[in-house]
């Protein structure tokens, strides 16, 4: 029986805080009060927390780290500790940095502008600009730089705010947020087409998130990967990675 290849995802740097504290105690044999950790997340999704840790260390999912996700932590110890021993970076050198970090760039302010949809409408900006003084100019939030990495290398956003990545304030209009963001990716090239399904990066809830593990479990989930090898906790990573399932019509979670 052949087995499944990794997937891999980005997680945002309260995702990986949480990981990093998991693995941290595990580290020292001993039990995760989930009901009254200090750790809101763990309060809300221990379970999908713990899980997501031992798919990590059974190499069924790998975390990319993001640029911007390494610098918010990269003055902690324990989270830099946790980054080295189970996670990957992109290759990312002197020669590619002013191509990739441009057009990171590009792509963030495309997803704080209003878009055309399919259907010939105007839609509001998914992402949000915010007003940088310096710069006198409103400018992507660290947000959009986020998503905009992540689409880069092709893997789906884990982020714990889902407020300013999935839906606006009111989460009753659906995921509003998130399929703008899939379809300025489709508009600017980042999606793949396999038969009837539309590969494209996009942001996933902590509790959506949840779902897909199930299904990667069974070996449901489709990703791409060029190399079967790899072992956890390599400091590098080749290129192109692609992760995420989409129906053409109607996104399947």
């Amino acid at each position: 029986m052949t087995k499944n290849k990794p997937v891999y995802f980005a997680f945002d740097s309260d995702v990986i805080r949480t990981l990093a504290y998991i693995d941290l105690v595990k580290s020292k044999n001993k039990n995760i009060d989930l009901a009254n950790s200090e750790d809101r997340l763990l309060c809300k999704y221990g379970e999908i927390f713990l899980k997501i840790h031992e798919f990590m260390r059974k190499d069924k999912i790998r975390v990319l780290i993001l640029n911007n996700v390494y610098q918010e932590n990269k003055h902690s110890q324990y989270i830099m500790n946790f980054i080295i021993d189970n996670c990957y970076v992109d290759d990312i050198d002197m020669q590619n940095y002013k191509q990739i970090s441009s057009k990171v760039e590009r792509l963030a302010y495309k997803y704080c502008k209003d878009y055309i949809d399919r259907d010939g409408s105007i839609k509001k900006a998914p992402m949000q600009a915010v007003f940088n003084a310096l710069k006198r100019a409103s400018i992507p939030s660290n947000d959009a730089f986020n998503m905009a990495e992540s689409t880069l290398v092709g893997v789906n956003f884990v982020t714990a705010n889902s407020k300013d990545y999935i839906f606006y304030k009111d989460p009753s209009y659906g995921d509003v947020r998130a399929n703008g963001i899939r379809e300025i990716n489709r508009q600017e090239g980042y999606s793949y087409l396999s038969g009837t399904k539309i590969y494209s990066p996009k942001p996933i809830s902590i509790s959506q998130f949840g779902l897909l593990l199930h299904k990667i479990e069974k070996g449901q989930y489709v990703s791409f990967s060029d190399n079967e090898n790899r072992s956890s906790g390599v400091w590098e990573l080749e290129d192109n990675f692609l992760s995420g399932e989409f129906d053409v019509d109607n996104e399947v979670e």
